[in-house]
Order: structure tokens, then C-alpha cells, then sequence
């Protein structure tokens, strides 16, 4: 089998801390320095333009997601709350509690694994205990949530 790697930035930024796909040219990361860093593809020079996304003060970023659905950013930052981006200079928190991890499918639809281990879900500005026990969590854009429990069992919780 042939592997073709292919390096996507140059060696500027700081230590990288998340990475998240938002469509087939757009990536935002998270640094080691919690600043919030886009990359776009040129498809002329066949690289990637990066640019920081923040500035100045209000940067503190953790985590970042871009929903699968609707392609909205959603970060996990200041006191590691979730949030929804909305421009550098205003952020929606959706969250009163601290998480520890965070994926989104869409603007109004995302989980999240808090410091206590316990998996949520917001759905429509609503919180919802699904799991105790929970050491990690994902979601595919057909809403299937995978998770790993604190005995490394792998389960799928399929919501209609």
C-alpha cells in the first residue's frame, strides 16, 4: 500500500494543540499557546495559506470543532467552556460547565465530555446527561455517538 504525506504549513506557528476539518479547503487548529490559527487551500500553489483567526486578548482556546452538517466553528476556551464562533470578536458560550472535550455535527447539536467523565449532549439550548463513566467521545455526521468507557469498552449510541 502507497501513503502519500504530504506536510500542510511551515514551521512559524507554535506547538499545535487540535485540529479540526471544516471542509475539503478549510482547517482550524488550536496552538500549544491556546491561539486560534485557519488554514485555507490554494489550489493554484497546491499549499495552504494560514492566517490567525485571533487576537489580542479574548484568545484562549483549547479545542476546536467544525460542525460536519453546517460547517459552524465551535471552540472550547476561556474556563474550558463550549462556544459557539461566531467572529473574533463575539463567541456564544453554550455551556455553564467545564468540559474536557467537545464534537460538533452542527450550529445546534454537540457533545461533550466534562471533567467528571460524563458525556453530554446539546441539543436546541439544552444540556443532556447520556453517560457516566466516559473517557473519550465522537460523533459522525449521521449523529451516531461513539464513546470509549472508563473500562476501554467502545460503544455507538444510535439517537433518531
Amino acid at each position: 500500500m502507497n501513503v502519500l504525506w504530504q506536510r500542510l504549513n511551515e514551521v512559524r506557528y507554535d506547538v499545535y494543540y487540535s485540529i479540526s476539518i471544516c471542509d475539503s479547503n478549510t482547517i482550524f487548529i488550536t496552538t500549544f499557546n491556546l491561539d486560534l490559527i485557519k488554514g485555507v487551500y490554494n489550489s493554484y500553489t497546491n499549499t495552504y495559506n494560514w492566517e490567525y483567526v485571533t487576537s489580542g486578548g479574548y484568545r484562549f482556546f483549547l479545542q476546536t470543532s467544525c460542525a460536519s452538517r453546517d460547517q459552524s466553528l465551535w471552540l472550547l476556551g476561556p474556563y474550558s467552556y463550549i462556544s459557539r464562533y461566531i467572529s473574533e470578536h463575539r463567541q456564544i458560550v453554550r455551556s455553564d460547565m467545564a468540559f474536557m472535550q467537545m464534537k460538533a455535527l452542527s450550529e445546534e447539536y454537540v457533545i461533550g465530555v466534562d471533567y467528571s467523565n460524563r458525556l453530554w449532549v446539546y441539543s436546541y439550548g439544552t444540556w443532556r446527561l447520556i453517560r457516566d463513566g466516559v473517557k473519550g467521545a465522537t460523533i459522525n455526521y449521521n449523529g451516531d455517538i461513539f464513546f470509549i468507557d472508563s473500562d476501554n469498552f467502545i460503544y455507538t449510541i444510535k439517537e433518531n
